[in-house]
């Protein structure tokens, strides 16, 4: 236009965003009730809400429907061990305020394992552990049930995700990270191409048949997988109370070196130590 005119192009631009302050939401809690209530659920979270510029679908709409398609799968084929507690988190993207909230109200509950869906809908490639030694096996378990699905261990630890984060945090839990392919995912998040029609149904379904088998083996554990908090804080203030041990052995030995030394140079110079201090004051 500019160019067939020969005129700069003057352009009229009307903004309507504005700031509304602090809103109200909320988290959505559903749970599939284990056989032993008694024993530390397994706790599987997503987010409700999404970027404005388009539906979320990627982010994180498909998270909220694999970790739901995953809960109803394990209730429609029996009842698990452990009570299996779905997280659908609200108001994460302007702060992670379902979490937080989410922590401060349930930090009183005993929870064995974390997990999280949030990072759209393709293939899982890889799986991580944070778990205490007495959950090996299983770990192990799960790990061989992936690979035979082609999908490898990694040595790495995992680390959760933003909405199950602040629970980790306050409680040490142990967690599972099921790593997607991340691919396409940078080329629709937070953009207007984050809808329906980017789901491919094939990897959304795999994903619907994967996440439950990784539960279920969880749910279904005897391992004292909760005590990954437990363990990590009595070995803690062990290697607290050892260390402080050695370094008050460390000072006395200084101390009595030094006295040794003092007392070798005065002698070496012919002075008598002098006495030490009197139990008796004095007076002026």
């Amino acid at each position: 236009l500019a160019q067939k005119s020969g005129k700069p192009v003057t352009m009229n631009l009307v903004l309507t965003p504005k700031n509304i302050g602090q809103q109200q939401s909320g988290n959505v809690i559903a749970e599939v009730v284990g056989r032993d209530p008694s024993l530390p659920m397994i706790l599987i979270a997503c987010h409700l809400d999404s970027w404005d510029l388009a539906t979320g679908a990627f982010d994180d709409a498909a998270g909220c429907g694999i970790i739901t398609a995953a809960a109803k799968n394990i209730k429609d084929h029996g009842q698990p061990l452990r009570t299996i507690r779905l997280l659908w988190a609200g108001a994460e993207e302007v702060g992670i305020w379902g979490g937080k909230a989410y922590r401060d109200a349930h930090r009183d509950k005993k929870h064995a394992i974390a997990m999280e869906s949030d990072f759209g809908a393709d293939n899982i490639w890889r799986v991580e552990f944070t778990l205490p030694d007495e959950a090996k096996t299983v770990a192990d378990e799960i790990a061989a049930s992936l690979l035979n699905l082609g999908i490898g261990r990694s040595g790495g630890q995992a680390g959760g995700g933003a909405d199950i984060g602040p629970i980790i945090a306050d409680g040490n839990l142990a967690i599972i990270d099921l790593q997607q392919d991340g691919s396409r995912y940078f080329d629709l998040h937070h953009t207007p191409d984050d809808t329906l029609d980017k789901i491919d149904p094939e990897q959304v379904t795999s994903l619907r048949l994967l996440v439950p088998a990784v539960l279920i083996l969880g749910a279904c554990s005897e391992s004292p997988i909760e005590d990954q908090g437990e363990a990590a804080i009595a070995e803690l203030e062990k290697e607290i109370e050892e260390d402080a041990r050695s370094l008050e052995e460390a000072a006395d030995e200084a101390v009595k070196a030094l006295a040794e030394d003092i007392d070798s140079q005065l002698a070496a110079d012919g002075v008598s130590a002098p006495p030490g201090p009197s139990k008796q004051g004095t007076e002026e």
